[in-house]
């Protein structure tokens, strides 16, 4: 619009500086609903469990296998994603690292057995489990260690498996969480910067990470106020301290002004006087416990006129933007504002850091379909992303002896493959050339000439096949020619099967390969 200046990005100074939260919490420059409860449910995978000897040590592989040692049985579970279960003894297990100082202290103040770091989404904190169950102990010491859930069961061990489903191990089992619960409604509270000397506030919108989940909603609300009257309470904490949406504008200061439910865009219909100069804009986020939306950001913008420039002067008269034709006009332009911020947050959507990766929007995948990155299901959330960013050079690289070696390394969690060429160590022999090819060794004996044949010279009648210029050379070199080996070191003996299909995938059509394991050195 005409005269509009840039957004006032309320958290430039990262974090959300001055934001009071309630029932919110942070990922990285984003908010969302906390943690707020936890359905352990039924058993996952019934293996008895010794949890006498202590903590049970569960280790989580990144195929989706799980590795369980416990107990004084010395004995190492391995469950796979689809539950089949295979125990097997182990004959020496390495000495546990140190627990973190972190950890301990948080195990500490829970009074636990085991801890683990919470991953994104819970918040910066850590979950722990012991005779109290599972327990949330923030990473700020101020704020108190809540109960995310009382199980009957001893639980003795915790961890989080590749998609940051929480796994709980007790001694009937396992326990997989495949969904924590979440608050039902949490707000944050924000002052917007100091408008100047005649405070004016067009609108307020807010910018979600990405599209809001089924379930969840959100609501702006706003409030004019005096420098020193403080941060307000959360909207709804008083019975009188709210208009409604329809309420006659504008609502006086000190009062709360809700905005349509689910619009992330709205007009600050509050009064704006010099008495009352400070904004504050509440957000209230809310769900039905299995999602959360994710808060990007909150702007105020300043219109001026807006569209009552693109008027003659006889029509606006001393319209400033906020009289009757202002308003209407300013509504009638949002219409239109809609389609436009569709288009603006078009970009994010096709940014492999930014495009939502969930169930209901799997804008992620739908990129990797396009730059045929393959199928990242079963990887992390950050190595789909980086999977989908790196696709065009990964491309240009596929096929090529660099490019295999990463894909092997890549799909075995980091097996390092040697690639031979016997082309390269290939050469003619002759006679008196210490330093040429070794007869018998990189040599071969052929019949017929290594240079086409040639009507007049070295062609015979029935005998020579004609070959193009451009294979000159492949009678002598037919046998080693697009042919590579890819040599396994002795240690990864075991996932042949596995490095047999990735250079099947990944080897270019023409090319002969053989994968073989490395002949032990003494």
């Amino acid at each position: 619009m005409p005269q509009e200046t840039p957004y006032r990005w309320l958290n430039v100074h990262g974090r959300w500086p001055e934001a009071v939260l309630t029932g919110l919490v942070r990922e990285g420059e984003r908010l969302l609903l906390e943690v707020d409860s936890v359905r352990v449910g039924d058993l996952w995978l019934a293996v008895p469990l010794d949890t006498e000897a202590g903590a049970v040590t569960v280790l989580p592989g990144p195929d989706g296998s799980i590795v369980v040692v416990h107990g004084t049985e010395r004995r190492a579970v391995h469950a796979t994603e689809d539950g089949t279960i295979a125990t097997t003894p182990v004959p020496s297990i390495p000495p546990t690292a140190e627990e973190a100082p972190l950890l301990l202290a948080a195990r500490e103040r829970a009074g636990a057995i085991a801890a683990v770091e919470a991953p994104a989404g819970w918040g910066p904190g850590f979950v722990t489990v012991g005779p109290r169950g599972v327990s949330w102990v923030p990473a700020n010491e101020d704020e108190p260690v809540r109960s995310l859930a009382e199980e009957p069961v001893d639980l003795a061990g915790i961890a989080f498996d590749h998609r940051g489903r929480l796994l709980l191990a007790g001694p009937p089992g396992l326990f997989r969480v495949t969904e924590p619960c979440r608050a039902a409604h949490g707000t944050v509270v924000l002052r917007t910067p100091d408008p100047g000397v005649h405070p004016r506030w067009d609108r307020v919108s807010v910018a979600l990470a990405e599209p809001a989940p089924p379930g969840t909603h959100v609501r702006l609300w706003t409030r004019a106020g005096a420098p020193g009257d403080g941060f307000p309470q959360p909207p709804g904490s008083r019975a009188d301290d709210s208009d409604t949406e329809h309420a006659p504008v504008p609502t006086s200061a000190g009062r709360w002004r809700p905005g349509p439910p689910n619009s992330p865009d709205v007009r600050a219909l509050v009064e704006a006087e010099e008495t009352a100069p400070v904004l504050y804009v509440a957000v209230e986020l809310s769900g039905d416990s299995h999602g959360t939306p994710r808060l990007d950001d909150v702007r105020v913008a300043r219109l001026g006129r807006g569209l009552l420039d693109l008027l003659p002067r006889a029509y606006t008269a001393n319209d400033d933007g906020g009289g009757e034709l202002g308003r209407l006009l300013g509504l009638f332009g949002s219409v239109y504002e809609e389609v436009t911020s569709d288009l603006d947050d078009l970009p994010a959507l096709l940014d492999p850091a930014a495009a939502p990766d969930r169930d209901d929007a799997s804008w992620l995948a739908r990129l990797a379909g396009w730059v045929d990155a393959g199928s990242p299901a079963m990887a992390t959330a950050g190595s789909r992303r980086a999977a989908v960013a790196g696709a065009f050079l990964a491309h240009a690289r596929r096929g090529t002896p660099a490019g295999l070696v990463r894909a092997i390394r890549e799909a075995t969690a980091g097996v390092e493959v040697t690639i031979e060429e016997p082309l390269l160590t290939a050469a003619a022999w002759r006679l008196g050339d210490a330093e040429g090819s070794v007869l018998g060794d990189t040599t071969q004996l052929i019949w017929g000439s290594p240079v086409p044949p040639a009507l007049g010279g070295n062609a015979v009648l029935d005998g020579s096949v004609l070959i193009d210029a451009q294979d000159r050379g492949l009678p002598l070199y037919a046998d080693v020619a697009h042919r590579v080996r890819v040599v396994v070191p002795e240690a990864a003996a075991g996932r042949l099967p596995e490095i047999r299909r990735v250079v099947e995938r990944e080897r270019p059509a023409h090319v002969v390969a053989e994968v073989r394991v490395a002949p032990e050195t003494r």
